[in-house]
């Protein structure tokens, strides 16, 4: 299921962050990253990427906590 929501503006007229979550792209990382594991693959060599901090939440609550997951601009310039 995906979630999506748009900025809006609270009472005070400050911009409230929006967010996009999509629980079946977790689980299919869940089950990637359990395939890359069970092929041998070192945990510290892989790494999922999202560019939104509310998926970054969910993914770091599912998958395996020696898994790097973070956003586009920690990764760039790296190799993983």
């Amino acid at each position: 299921s995906l979630t999506s929501s748009s900025s809006q503006l609270t009472e005070d007229g400050e911009e409230e962050e929006s967010f996009v979550i999509n629980e079946s792209e977790v689980c299919v990382v869940q089950l990637i990253v359990d395939k890359l594991m069970r092929s041998g693959l070192p945990l510290r060599q892989i790494g999922v990427i999202s560019p939104y901090r509310s998926q970054l939440r969910l993914l770091r609550q599912r998958v395996i906590a020696a898994v790097e997951v973070d956003t586009v601009d920690k990764f760039q310039g790296r190799d993983k």
